[in-house]
């Protein structure tokens, strides 16, 4: 599965936001495969917002489900959704679905 991955501003963030997008990666590894937030394929974005003010720009994204995490304390929620929506897709296309 492509994930895109749009990233805010970056002005006041509250965690490591790339910390936690490598952790995120490194978990779905052979699950998912992150992308630019522009590539047509990535049917999901996830949007890392580095604080709760969530200035991330996300009208270009109309049309694709958005996963939004404005802390690292939402990471680990984002990783077991993605986890089964990526799993339910292999095994979607193992069957012939």
């Amino acid at each position: 599965m492509f994930l895109g991955l749009k990233f805010c501003g970056g002005c006041s963030p509250d965690y490591d936001r790339s910390e936690q997008v490598y952790r995120l990666a490194q978990v779905l590894d052979g699950l998912v495969e992150l992308v630019s937030h522009e590539d047509p394929r990535a049917e999901r974005v996830l949007v890392v917002m580095g604080c709760k003010n969530a200035c991330a720009d996300t009208q270009p994204l109309l049309g694709r489900e958005l996963i939004l995490v404005h802390g690292e304390d939402e990471f680990d929620q984002a990783i077991k959704r993605l986890r089964a929506v990526a799993k339910g897709a292999k095994n979607g296309l193992a069957r012939g679905i």
